[in-house]
């Protein structure tokens, strides 16, 4: 019984695209899609195959950081040129979660003499690429897409299929319909079996960098970002001893970059979160944690900002904005970041503290490391806050 059900479970699995580097050339030569997952025409969708060598072949997906690649290798009987309503026709169809299916149809003209053109939703794409050829058994295109135009790999698992309409002896009569995926009456995809994961361009950089540092546990916190703009996520990793930053847009083809903080003893992370804080293309991480000062006694909150700077992986701001006396109270300074109103944040304000279980009389003051900013100011020593601007690297 558990051997028999295990094919099924494979085939519930969706096929999952990683990045590639670089893209497939679009010139109807496949040496460059050798070795990338592919998905079979092997659903009659509509009518009939007339046997083995006809609707047969598969399709393949591919996307880099600017475009989409879509490439079908078709085995045909006959080859019937046509136009976007008559003749052999290609189509690739999308059905995400959220949205309403995208069609591209490839518009076979000829393939050679007249190449083929694309249409998105039913209507053609300037920005699309396409390239035919003829093959001895049949025809192959090539694809490539915007990503803005289609932005699956913002889109989660979809259900897609590619579907071949197949026209031989009347080019204006469709005998067959072959597809790599059910279909519905519709001819829309019905399972969800495609998913681009961005994410997966890490894995490379997360393994070295496990294997270099061997990091004890796993992290307090993961985070994602976009520090560039483009399809390829960043990844931040929060562990006891560093502030982890993992991509594969980093300087230097540096699969990752380390920021070791030197947090004491317990260390909790309270906050961690990005924002555009300087003006530049990029987001900064910011970090709030608190630690033991004094074992037991004394424990101080701390914020941090991280950012890439010049090609580097840096601390750009710190400062003490809690102190906790164990059984006695303590003081919190609120931290904001003040945005001017282009909508930049070349500020951070340090409030003044409010006290909790603390009475003004108890003149603590506790220094939170060599390497941080002054202690949280209590409310008895100042009335006003701190106010930090962006001079360089650094807010000060």
């Amino acid at each position: 019984m558990v051997l028999s059900s295990l094919p099924a479970v494979a085939l519930l699995a969706p096929l999952i695209i990683a990045p590639a580097e670089p893209g497939p050339s679009v010139d109807a030569f496949f040496d460059d899609w050798s070795g990338r997952p592919l998905s079979l025409f092997d659903h009659t969708a509509q009518g009939e195959r007339d046997g083995s060598r006809d609707l047969g072949g598969h399709w393949r997906v591919a996307f880099d950081a600017s475009r989409l690649y879509l490439a079908a290798e078709v085995i045909d009987d006959k080859f019937q040129p046509g136009g976007a309503t008559e003749g052999d026709r290609l189509y690739f169809v999308f059905r995400p979660d959220e949205g309403p299916p995208r069609t591209v149809q490839v518009v076979l003209n000829t393939l050679e003499v007249r190449p083929p053109t694309v249409r998105i939703d039913d209507t053609p794409c300037p920005g699309c690429k396409a390239a035919g050829t003829m093959r001895v058994d049949g025809w192959a295109v090539e694809v490539s897409i915007p990503l803005i135009q289609l932005p699956l790999h913002t889109a989660g698992t979809v259900r897609s299929a590619a579907l071949v309409h197949d026209a031989d002896a009347d080019a204006a009569v469709v005998e067959g319909v072959a597809a790599t995926a059910p279909v519905d009456a519709g001819l829309l995809p019905t399972k969800k079996n495609l998913r681009l994961e961005a994410l997966a361009a890490l894995d490379e950089g997360r393994a070295i960098y496990r294997a270099d540092r061997k990091p004890l546990g796993l992290p307090k916190r993961t985070l994602h970002a976009d520090l560039y703009g483009d399809p390829f996520p960043e990844e931040v990793l929060i562990t006891d001893d560093d502030v982890v930053l993992i991509g594969k847009d980093l300087p230097e083809r540096a699969a990752y970059m380390f920021f070791t903080h030197g947090w004491r003893a317990d260390p909790e992370v309270t906050r961690a979160e990005f924002q555009d804080l300087d003006g530049v293309p990029g987001d900064e991480l910011i970090v709030e944690h608190s630690e033991w000062s004094v074992p037991g006694e004394v424990r101080v909150g701390i914020v941090e900002i991280y950012g890439l700077h010049e090609g580097f992986w840096k601390r750009r701001f710190a400062h003490t904005v809690m102190v906790e006396f164990a059984g006695k109270g303590r003081a919190v300074a609120p931290f904001e970041v003040l945005r001017a109103r282009d909508g930049k944040a070349h500020r951070l304000q340090i409030g003044v503290a409010a006290l909790d279980g603390l009475e003004r009389r108890d003149h603590y003051r506790v220094d939170p490391g060599d390497f941080y900013a002054p202690p949280v100011p209590m409310p008895w020593q100042r009335k006003r806050p701190l106010v930090f601007r962006l001079k360089g690297e650094r807010w000060r």
